[in-house]
């Protein structure tokens, strides 16, 4: 986390064939998906999460040092969704410029 991986556009290249086919049909708005920013933070919260946790079966959690690092990253990601827009359009706008 600490490499600051959300401004890596690594995934959507690697995924190129996915994404091409999700925003075929989706045009894709910073602006539109800023606005759901203050609805992420609210929904996906750390009590929330340990909540969802909380009601799958034991046998099929991973470790909880497993589960204590998933709980990190996505708050992380969270916290960074301002940046991790800002790659996205960045990444699409690249792609625009190649085809």
């Amino acid at each position: 986390m600490s490499e600051k991986d959300f401004f890596s556009s690594e995934i959507m290249i690697k995924n190129q064939e996915l994404y091409d086919k999700f925003f075929c049909y989706l045009n894709f708005s910073k602006e539109k998906l800023l606005c759901l920013k203050p609805i992420f933070e609210e929904k996906i919260t750390e009590s929330s999460m340990r909540n969802i946790i909380e009601d799958i079966p034991c046998d099929w959690l991973p470790s909880k040092q497993n589960i204590e690092t998933m709980l990190k990253y996505i708050l992380y990601r969270i916290s960074h969704i301002d940046d991790i827009c800002n790659t996205i359009e960045f990444t699409l706008n690249e792609r625009k410029e190649i085809y």
